[in-house]
């Protein structure tokens, strides 16, 4: 499992995360709510490793995740962030190959099963039938979709997703939330979410997480929070 325990993290003299803790079992689908700069998107940021917290640890079947290489950490957690750079100039295939960054040799090319597996993450996602189009040519779900193969393609057991859901209609959202679903039930990945939208998240994840100036201020699964009054007034619109 992810144990988070008693992260800390602070920009300059703003602390923004206060001996966090919390735990995602393997195969989990869990959910980070909460109000805008509740710390949602850094928290997921430090256990990614691109922050390192001021005091507390990270660890994945109790592997430290703060002290290990990049290339290890790809290995184990994948991330698709919330504002990504995506070269124009890339097809889709070429933005999933990139996945498979952690696993090549010092000629930095992809072989024959390194290929494979990103074929299988892109029919994964339904982005294969496009595989050679520019990434600046595909619509916003589209090259969400991509990005999301290109996570996969990292064959790590940790997905972290940061508000995949930005600027996308809702049509392409319920898509994109379904698959989610169907990528964890058929594949058994971990998934760790944030997600503004609070009814969508409780929708799709099986145990959630309310965070608060740092803090956690309620979790449960989602059942248990839909019902809880507190929740429902903040965060649902009852």
């Amino acid at each position: 499992m992810l144990e988070v325990d008693g992260i800390c993290f602070s920009y300059g003299d703003t602390r923004v995360l206060q001996g966090l803790d919390l735990e995602v079992k393997e195969g989990e689908m869990v959910a980070l709510v909460g109000p805008n700069g509740s710390g949602k998107s850094t928290l997921l940021k430090v256990i990614s490793g691109a922050l390192k917290p001021r005091s507390g640890s990270v660890r994945w079947s109790n592997r430290d995740l703060v002290s290990i290489s990049s290339r290890e950490r790809a290995k184990i957690v994948a991330v698709v962030s919330q504002t990504p750079y995506i070269p124009g100039s890339l097809t889709a295939l070429e933005m999933a190959v990139m996945g498979r960054t952690p696993y090549l040799g010092l000629l930095r090319t992809e072989g024959r099963g390194d290929v494979e597996i990103v074929r299988r993450a892109m029919e994964l996602t339904g982005t294969w039938e496009f595989a050679n189009q520019p990434m600046d040519k595909l619509s916003g779900g589209e090259r969400q979709r991509v990005l999301i193969a290109r996570a996969l393609s990292q064959e790590a057991p940790l997905l972290l997703l940061d508000e995949p859901s930005l600027g996308l209609a809702p049509l392409i959202i319920e898509d994109l939330f379904d698959r989610f679903i169907t990528l964890n039930k058929e594949t058994g990945l971990t998934m760790l979410i944030v997600e503004q939208n609070a009814n969508l998240a409780l929708d799709m994840a099986d145990y959630a997480y309310v965070i608060e100036s740092g803090e956690i201020a309620l979790h449960g699964t989602s059942d248990q929070l839909k019902n809880d009054p507190a929740v429902q007034e903040a965060y649902l619109g009852a």
